[in-house]
């Protein structure tokens, strides 16, 4: 299998690999969703930046690859819950969102609210194993058991979070709020603090029962303590991305596969 790096899916987005490495590249990424979102997130990535008139002139790669390089995001010692099946919850067919992806390592996204200064959010997301928790990239079992730490940073940092991931056959699991109570009231759980700072852990390792198959998980940073039960009413509706949670709000995605 050929090197799937950072660095070496930098190259090959920026046209840098040889005729055969990029070919190769590009049969892995047929066969992993997992590397063709990272390929097609960072390739949107630079076409954005490309049509920023502030960055006009400027070769904004070398930093993106020294960041990439530079930062490892923090595993977090958590404790465990665990739910043997998932709430059942509709969800839209089609989910818009802003999502600047990079597997393994922690996600970043740069958003200017309302005429306020540019905050920074991001999330990793971790699995457990027997050799304690490793960077999720591509694909999850079925079972796993899932962390995440988070980035909350910049002038305006978010007040709150919530993390929850939706399946092909629209199914909702919620990590945070850790809601995996059918008789749970979900007016009554709310989005978590969110602290400012980087590679912040969030609290437990939550393992839910998924459903083999496509997989996206959505960290949304608000300013308010939204519930639950607004987000899956949202979704119901067929709300896309913020899901109807205001105009300052930052949602992230990570596509995933579940393996069996």
């Amino acid at each position: 299998m050929i090197d799937a790096s950072d660095e070496q899916v930098l190259r090959f987005v920026e046209g840098e690999l040889e005729p055969g490495d990029a070919a190769a590249l590009e049969q892995q990424a047929a066969r992993d969703p997992g590397l063709r979102a990272r390929i097609d997130a960072l390739v949107t990535l630079r076409a954005t930046l490309a049509t920023d008139a502030d960055l006009d002139g400027t070769d904004v790669l070398p930093a993106v690859r020294a960041a990439l390089r530079a930062h490892a995001p923090a595993r977090p010692r958590l404790r465990l819950i665990a739910w043997s099946a998932p709430p059942a919850v509709l969800l839209a067919a089609a989910l818009a969102f802003v999502v600047v992806q990079r597997q393994s390592d922690e996600e970043e996204f740069h958003a200017k609210g309302a005429g306020g200064p540019a905050s920074t959010t991001g999330v990793a997301v971790f699995r457990q194993t027997d050799q304690g928790l490793a960077p999720v990239s591509g694909s999850i079992g079925a079972d796993a058991a899932l962390a995440f730490s988070y980035t909350n940073s910049g002038s305006e940092p978010f007040s709150h979070l919530m993390v929850f991931a939706v399946d092909d056959d629209r199914r909702v699991y919620w990590y945070w709020p850790a809601y995996g109570d059918e008789g749970a009231d979900p007016s009554t759980l709310t989005a978590v603090t969110a602290t400012p700072g980087r590679d912040v852990e969030l609290g437990e390792v939550v393992r839910h029962t998924l459903a083999p198959g496509p997989l996206t998980i959505y960290a949304v940073f608000l300013r308010r303590a939204a519930t639950v039960a607004e987000v899956e009413g949202a979704i119901g509706r067929g709300a896309s991305a913020p899901f109807d949670l205001g105009d300052d709000v930052t949602v992230q995605a990570v596509p995933l596969v579940v393996t069996p």
